[in-house]
């Protein structure tokens, strides 16, 4: 049970791990039921698995795997997925805490497929990239939440640069995370009763915020991270949105939807126009051809906003 000796929130997820049976090690053929972290570690790696292969299998954005969407996501997107789908566990006292973290792990909460109402946005920024952040810097994004019907969930995760050794505090660098929609102002990890509430401080101290409602308003909603404090590096940063959810502002030349403009975008799209994806028809002139490649170079060059 946390909290860290620095006050950082531990542990973040939880799995079940109580008479969990599996395979016994004392023979070739039998099973036993044992109680503990080593039963439950097990099945947040198998989820870790399922979130890995997910990505790289070209499942997002659309729901149906699609090799031309296919990349490899960062550690920090993983961990966002995992924490994304989490569920507050009855009775534990308190959302968050220091005794579950975000709760348990339900994968479905956020891996959307396509029979699914509900959607998922992601940006995944590594440190290496020019999208990561230093002091003073912020990114932004819109969405739109379309009815009020699902959950909206969003969660922000960086891998920390390590602290040194025996420091106390060890957090080293500081993202914020902020949501500006139709009912108000929300900072991450301000919670009440277990739901996102307006008010309060930014989280100086840990590497995962979250944003959550069971309910909201539908409209146009503003996203925005602040690095209030990158003593080391440039950060990069993960995003998972959950909900029925779609982008306001879709950026074309992110053709595979990470929230990153890099050869992966380029591959994808060259994919989509030699299988003859209608999707590859830029100009919309009912044909592939060059003018097509030339547009989504244009667009690349351009940028997203």
């Amino acid at each position: 049970r946390g909290p860290t000796n620095d006050g950082r929130r531990k542990p973040e997820i939880y799995s079940p791990g109580c008479s969990i049976r599996s395979a016994s090690a004392s023979s070739s053929c039998s099973s036993t039921s044992l109680t503990g972290t080593s039963m439950a570690a097990p099945s947040i790696a198998g989820s870790a698995a399922l979130v890995r292969q997910y990505y790289t299998e070209g499942f997002y954005p659309s729901g149906a795997a699609n090799p031309s969407d296919a990349f490899i996501p960062s550690g920090a997107l993983m961990k966002a997925t995992l924490l994304n789908s989490t569920v507050d566990m009855t009775g534990i006292s308190g959302y968050p805490s220091n005794r579950e973290g975000w709760g348990r792990v339900l994968l479905h909460n956020t891996l959307v497929f396509d029979d699914d109402t509900r959607n998922l946005i992601i940006r995944d920024v590594r440190n290496n990239s020019n999208e990561a952040l230093n002091t003073g810097d912020s990114f932004e994004m819109t969405f739109d939440v379309n009815s009020l019907f699902e959950p909206l969930k969003i969660t922000l995760v960086w891998h920390d640069p390590p602290g040194a050794v025996n420091a106390n505090p060890a957090y080293v660098n500081d993202l914020n995370l902020t949501l500006i929609g139709p009912t108000g102002e929300f900072k991450g990890n301000v919670f009440s009763n277990g739901i996102s509430a307006t008010g309060g401080t930014y989280d100086f101290r840990n590497n995962v915020e979250m944003i959550y409602f069971p309910a909201t308003a539908a409209g146009e909603y503003t996203l925005r991270v602040d690095a209030a404090a990158v003593n080391v590096g440039a950060q990069g940063y993960a995003i998972v949105i959950s909900g029925d959810v779609s982008e306001s502002n879709p950026c074309t030349a992110d053709w595979n939807g990470d929230g990153v403009l890099d050869f992966f975008d380029v591959l994808a799209f060259l994919d989509d126009f030699s299988n003859a994806n209608p999707a590859a028809d830029l100009n919309s002139d009912g044909e592939l051809n060059f003018f097509d490649v030339l547009s989504f170079l244009d667009q690349f060059s351009a940028g997203c906003p």
